[in-house]
């Protein structure tokens, strides 16, 4: 049996959709949690939750934002994350 845990804007797109996950879910996270630090916004964020959750499992990450303050080698590393 999986859980689910952790703050619902954090859950990767494989967790929305309510099935099997792996410790892949963990590198989702930490890509989020760095494109955050280095822009002062979660890139799938939207007022409305559910909206949320459609950007995330859309998946379309918007890295033009942090390609102006950080490398190409910093931006490579968030998107393969």
């Amino acid at each position: 049996m999986l859980t689910v845990t952790g703050a619902p804007l954090y859950r990767a797109p494989e967790m929305l959709e309510g099935g099997a996950y792996s410790c892949k879910v963990d590198m989702w996270d930490v890509g989020l949690s760095l494109y955050e630090a280095l822009t002062g916004i979660h890139p799938f964020f939207d007022q409305n939750l559910p909206r949320a959750f459609e950007l995330i499992q859309i998946g379309n990450l918007d890295l033009e934002k942090i390609e102006k303050i950080i490398s190409p080698i910093g931006v490579e590393f968030i998107r393969s994350l």
